[in-house]
């Protein structure tokens, strides 16, 4: 098996040519993950959605004025890996040369009223503004894939950009892709976690997205939302119960089966 881990928001790029890269190396008889994922930015997430009809946080400039918006950098992981390429790296992948967001000296995404959101942010090529969607539990939602092993994983957090690893109350249902196919089997996902796992799969194969995470959040009727796909997730330090979780998704590298058909050059 080959995994393009490639951290960047173009991960494409990176071999250059991928496409020939990767069906050279199914021809030689390699089962090749993540190597058909292009664009992995905010708008690139928001278009998806919009795409297949999903529920979208993208927020338009107009709007109730007191209504709070999330401000976020269109790059993953605010733009940083990057923030670390060379001029000459960043010219030979076809990035433009590095200038500062207009975000950058915020410790996280700023969240805000929407009267407050300076007029050129929402013009910046640089920045993703999204309405803040929350519900009254601070339920949030990530969804790990490896392979056909999937943890549809939920905690609660009354912070305003939350992470799964730093939650409280966490649940971790560990389950496989096509669970919610089998008629017997689905019933014994509860809402909202089905409806999470139906739009967080959606949106994997959208993307052909083999390995990685698809962040949701929920609204007050339990509805999601599709807000990251991240074919590099970090975990963090392993902590004392988690090695259940861990096994499962590890058993996902095991089995060595293409998701989806070979790309073509």
């Amino acid at each position: 098996m080959v995994l393009f881990n490639v951290n960047l928001s173009f991960p494409e790029r990176l071999p250059r040519d991928r496409a020939s890269v990767v069906t050279a190396l199914e021809a030689r008889g390699f089962t090749v993950w993540n190597g058909r994922i292009q664009d992995i930015t905010k708008r690139a997430v928001h278009e998806m959605n919009r795409r297949l009809g999903l529920p979208c946080t993208l927020a338009p400039r107009e709007g109730a004025r007191e209504e709070r918006v999330m401000v976020k950098n269109n790059f993953n992981a605010h733009g940083r890996p990057e923030k670390l390429l060379r001029p000459e790296e960043r010219e030979l992948l076809g990035y433009p040369p590095y200038a500062p967001s207009p975000i950058v000296n915020f410790p996280e995404y700023p969240v805000l009223p929407r009267e407050l959101v300076p007029a050129d942010w929402w013009t910046s090529p640089d920045l993703v503004i999204e309405r803040f969607v929350d519900n009254r539990l601070g339920l949030f939602f990530r969804v790990y894939f490896v392979g056909y092993r999937v943890s549809v994983s939920h905690g609660r957090a009354t912070n305003t950009v939350r992470r799964i690893n730093e939650c409280e109350d966490r649940v971790d249902y560990l389950v496989s892709r096509p669970f919610l196919d089998d008629p017997q089997l689905a019933p014994l996902l509860p809402e909202p976690s089905a409806s999470v796992l139906r739009a967080a799969r959606t949106m994997a194969d959208a993307f052909c997205l083999d390995y990685g995470a698809v962040d949701l959040v929920l609204d007050e009727q339990g509805l999601p939302y599709v807000v990251d796909v991240n074919p590099t997730p970090y975990w963090g330090p392993v902590s004392e119960g988690e090695e259940e979780f861990l096994q499962h998704l590890r058993e996902g590298l095991t089995e060595d089966r293409p998701l989806y058909s070979p790309v073509s050059p």
